[in-house]
């Protein structure tokens, strides 16, 4: 009886890991998701340092709103990598600084970001899925027009960055939801411009998101 009841254990106890082992192991039903939406980005921007503008020089880089998305794979229950972007927008950087150049464009660029991320899913049980993540970014320019009157030959580069990332899905039915997402990217970069203007301008925007969730 003793040698039955703890074959029955062991079993049990051979059945219980196995199972456990393959829930583990199983990727959600819908491994792919996407996230549809609009992206308002809200620059916290700063002239870090500069060579041959005047003492004191400041600029700041203007909003702006621009359709975006992300697409992501679950590796498992979750964990998941996204690469996201959204359509380049078209913005100004004014000067804030000398008094008497306040105001003035010093250049319109056109310029996008990738962010390319890994997420951490939190399981509540419910619809609604929480996450936060962090991920590297590429802010690349298409396109710039200098004011040949504050900044001429004016040069904005590209720049890598570093992105922190907190959101949310609501599942509305097995395959679509809504989301709501937040990134906060620090970023620097490089600009230049004739008579030996060079410096350094801090960009660190904001990534507010919202918008259609998908899955399949």
């Amino acid at each position: 009886m003793k040698r039955l009841c703890l074959a029955t254990v062991v079993l049990a106890f051979g059945i219980s890991v196995e199972a456990k082992s393959e829930e583990m192991s199983v990727l959600p039903v819908d491994s792919w998701f996407v996230h549809v939406g609009a992206s308002g980005i809200l620059f916290d921007s700063k002239l870090q340092s500069s060579v041959g503008l005047f003492p004191g020089s400041d600029a700041t880089v203007n909003n702006a709103i621009t359709p975006s998305f992300e697409l992501g794979y679950y590796l498992n229950r979750n964990i998941s990598i996204s690469l996201s972007s959204g359509l380049p927008v078209t913005t100004n950087i004014d000067a804030i600084a000398p008094a008497f150049l306040a105001g003035n464009n010093v250049t319109q660029v056109t310029m996008g970001s990738v962010v390319l991320g890994a997420q951490y899913h939190l399981d509540t049980g419910s619809a609604l899925r929480p996450y936060a993540g962090a991920g590297i970014a590429y802010n690349f320019v298409t396109s710039q027009t200098p004011n040949p009157l504050v900044l001429p030959g004016g040069v904005l580069d590209n720049s890598f960055g570093a992105v922190l990332q907190i959101g949310a899905d609501l599942d509305l039915t097995d395959h679509v939801g809504v989301f709501v997402d937040v990134k906060k990217m620090v970023s620097t970069a490089h600009f230049s411009g004739a008579g030996g203007v060079d410096g350094q301008l801090q960009l660190n925007p904001l990534i507010v998101s919202t918008g259609l969730s998908l899955r399949f």
